[in-house]
């Protein structure tokens, strides 16, 4: 998942490594592809992100790291309601 905050500033430091990072995984996507695989690139919100994946993919382990800072806590909590969720609906076959 890729996602910048608020508005661009094209001068600004943290753009230019956010442009950096999306043409760095362009170019892993590139690669991954010519082999077959696929690397997903979302510019979207992470529920959103983390709705499709669980859609499109059967999830059965999810590994990550413990983020302390508030927005990282946020962002898990709603990735792990969502992954709960839907394995409770896989389980009762929904």
């Amino acid at each position: 998942m890729l996602r910048s905050s608020g508005p661009v500033d094209k001068n600004a430091s943290g753009n230019s490594w956010f442009q950096f990072l999306f043409s760095s995984l362009k170019i892993l996507q590139a690669n991954l592809r010519a082999y077959g695989q696929n690397l997903y690139i979302f510019h979207e919100t992470e529920p959103f992100c983390f709705r499709m994946l669980l859609e499109t993919f059967a999830v059965d382990t999810v590994f990550c790291e413990q983020d302390l800072e508030p927005y990282g806590i946020q962002r898990d909590d709603v990735f792990f309601y969502l992954y709960i969720i839907d394995s409770l609906r896989n389980a009762h076959g929904h």
